[in-house]
């Protein structure tokens, strides 16, 4: 068992060490860390590490070469007329035709694939900055007052609230990128 648990009564103890192996399996970093401020502070950190890991994973397709983004777009041609390939527009999302082709162009002028790739995570990790910012916050302080706001609450396994919010998310997000 840890030392950073030698303080804790013996049933935090056991539950520390529980939620420490919890976070060790799932790949967290300083898993004790994690689960003493989970035990000692009453923060619902495993709710926020697993939301924060999914943003990640969400992630995972900027890791792929740039040409796989969006799917298999092979012959796409910003002047090409849909009746000459008519199933083409049936496999490209509309909202991405113009980022499919745009790609396909700075590849075609030689950009290396790893620079277009830390653009792209650059983007990712700002939108998602912006995103657990937003959550954070609770509500749209240009919205004006008077407004509902938000809240996210951990559930347990059974899908109870446990009444712990799930705060700071943005204090965590780059430690936890995979």
């Amino acid at each position: 068992m840890s030392d950073a648990f030698a303080h804790l009564s013996a049933a935090d103890r056991a539950r520390a060490a529980t939620l420490a192996e919890t976070f060790r399996g799932l790949g967290a970093e300083e898993p004790e860390a994690w689960a003493l401020s989970e035990v000692e502070d009453g923060i619902p950190q495993l709710a926020r590490f697993l939301l924060l890991r999914s943003v990640w994973r969400s992630a995972e397709q900027w890791k792929s070469p740039p040409a796989e983004w969006f799917g298999e777009q092979e012959g796409l041609d910003e002047d090409a007329d849909e009746a000459d390939d008519p199933g083409r527009a049936e496999d490209a999302e509309p909202a991405f035709l113009a980022a499919q082709q745009a790609v396909q162009r700075i590849l075609a002028a030689g950009v290396d694939p790893g620079d277009l790739k830390e653009i792209a995570r650059a983007v990712f990790l700002h939108t998602a900055f912006d995103a657990v910012h937003t959550v954070d916050e609770g509500h749209d302080p240009e919205a004006g007052d008077g407004l509902p706001g938000w809240l996210l609450i951990e559930l347990d396994a059974e899908f109870t609230t446990t009444g712990r919010a799930m705060v700071g998310l943005n204090e965590d997000l780059l430690t936890t990128e995979p």
